[in-house]
């Protein structure tokens, strides 16, 4: 099957999910840290958000959370999505609090907490519209064909009622 825009639909699907990821981390920032300080200014928070963006990506890598994006039913595309959020929340907390430590850049539990809840939350959101979106324009995104069948025996008409029952297939 042919997907017409997937790459650019992994594109959209990888961004919106980064961008969720630093608006919950800034969001998070503001909840915690009451110093009414800029957050970008702050540059105690700064390496976090790139360590978070860098886990993210490492963790939707293994686990292969954008490959196939059209072609995954919706529970496999869930369950694929909270494999990532799980392996995020464990790389981070190893990384952040065993190996950097929450000293050497003040980062709170509280923060950590909020930031992870938050995006788990926006993330699962953010996926229930996506998995909506996918399918009612399905038959948009699919790089659909005509067909000749030639024979009208058996396997032919096998075929076009495969054809016709599985329209969105492409």
């Amino acid at each position: 099957m042919i997907y017409r825009y997937a790459t650019f639909i992994k594109a959209i699907n990888l961004s919106i999910d980064y961008t969720i990821l630093n608006i919950s981390m800034v969001i998070s920032y503001l909840i915690v840290d009451k110093s009414y300080i800029f957050w970008a200014s702050n540059k105690n928070y700064l390496p976090v958000v790139l360590v978070f963006n860098l886990i993210w990506l490492l963790s939707a890598n293994i686990t292969e959370l954008y490959e196939r994006v059209l072609n995954k039913d919706s529970i496999r595309t869930y369950q694929s999505v909270f494999k990532t959020y799980v392996l995020f929340v464990c790389l981070i907390c190893f990384t952040i609090i065993i190996i950097i430590g929450t000293k050497a850049y003040f980062i709170t539990r509280e923060y950590l907490f909020y930031s992870l809840a938050l995006f788990g939350f926006l993330i699962g959101i953010w996926k229930l519209i996506f998995l909506a979106i996918r399918r009612s324009d399905r038959t948009l995104l699919i790089d659909t064909r005509n067909v000749v069948i030639v024979g009208a025996g058996r396997i032919g008409r096998d075929l076009h009622h495969y054809f016709q029952n599985n329209q969105d297939k492409g």
